[in-house]
């Protein structure tokens, strides 16, 4: 889904090359799909073989709750080419899997690319809970390390889209920092998705067209914050990055 916006009948999903996908050969050569979505397999054969591939790779593992987890298998004749297709029917339960394994690998690589030295902890396959049921809502779990998005209904859209995943990734990297959450750690998540998708909103038509769940800029939050909502005084973060 594009746009920095959820999957819509008015924002449908565009065919694009998916980074980090993991592909392998039974018995034989495995690699993942570059940031482009090309790959090259390893495989010394001529016969056709199937080519596997899921949404588990080296920084996030896809769980979805309403049904099996997507698995895909794509005959191919070596040495190829071969298209590996992901979501080639419109579905939002198999939609909302693929962006979130897209855009939490896009969130991780934004801040690996950016940390030479590295942070610590972020470089595992942090588990991400999509199609929950239950709607309106995206949190992260310290518990548990995951990010947990819910499924379409009450008014919202399925929550599993830019934004509201980077957001939710965001905490994850202050929980691996060792930093506080509260205000700041909302601040942080909101903070990941502006500057990855240079964008002052966060969670645009989160309950339906033209809504928001924030607008940092907007807000004007100042410091210090007298709000008891973790979500609001967040918001002067975000701003001051912005």
């Amino acid at each position: 889904s594009q746009n920095n916006r959820p999957d819509t009948a008015s924002n449908p999903a565009v065919e694009q090359g998916v980074g980090a996908v993991p592909v392998s050969i039974s018995g034989s050569g495995s690699t993942h799909s570059a940031l482009d979505g090309s790959f090259t397999c390893p495989h010394g054969g001529t016969a056709p073989v199937n080519l596997g591939s899921s949404l588990v790779g080296s920084w996030v593992r896809v769980e979805n709750d309403a049904a099996v987890n997507l698995t895909g298998t794509t005959q191919a004749t070596p040495p190829g080419p071969a298209t590996v297709e992901l979501n080639p029917v419109s579905d939002p339960l198999i939609q909302a899997q693929v962006n979130a394994f897209h855009y939490t690998n896009i969130t991780h690589d934004f801040i690996r690319d950016r940390t030479a030295s590295g942070v610590a902890g972020i470089d595992v396959p942090i588990q991400c809970n999509v199609n929950i049921s239950d709607t309106c809502n995206a949190f992260f779990s310290p518990g548990a390390q995951s990010i947990n998005f819910y499924q379409a209904g009450g008014g919202c859209v399925n929550t599993a889209y830019s934004s509201v995943v980077s957001h939710e990734y965001g905490h994850f990297i202050v929980d691996r920092l060792g930093l506080g959450q509260g205000g700041f750690g909302e601040g942080y998540g909101d903070l990941m998705s502006m500057l990855i998708y240079d964008d002052p909103i966060i969670g645009h038509d989160f309950a339906g067209p033209g809504t928001q769940v924030r607008d940092p800029v907007a807000a004007n939050i100042q410091y210090p914050c007298s709000s008891n909502s973790v979500h609001t005084c967040g918001q002067i973060l975000g701003a001051c990055f912005w």
